[in-house]
C-alpha cells in the first residue's frame, strides 16, 4: 500500500468517528480549491513573465545575438 493510500485511509477512519467530520472536509476542500487556485495563478504569472522576457530578448537584443552566432561559426 503506498504511503498516500495510507494517509488516507488513516483520516478516513480518523473523520467517521467524529461528528463535525463534515464541517471539517468542507474547509479541507475549500482549502485545497484555494491553493490549486493559488497555484495555477502563479503559473500563470511565471508563464507571463517569461513570454516578456522572450519578448524583451527579441526586440532589445538582437544585435547581441548576431554577434554570439559569429562568434561560434568561427
Amino acid at each position: 500500500m503506498n504511503p498516500v493510500s495510507l494517509f488516507l485511509v488513516l483520516n478516513m477512519l480518523l473523520l467517521s468517528s467524529d461528528p463535525h467530520a463534515d464541517k471539517r472536509l468542507e474547509f479541507t476542500r475549500e482549502f485545497i480549491e484555494q491553493l490549486r487556485h493559488s497555484v495555477y495563478s502563479i503559473q500563470e504569472g511565471v508563464q507571463a513573465m517569461h513570454s516578456g522576457m522572450e519578448n524583451f530578448r527579441t526586440m532589445i537584443m538582437p544585435q547581441y545575438d548576431l554577434q554570439d552566432d559569429q562568434r561560434t561559426e568561427t
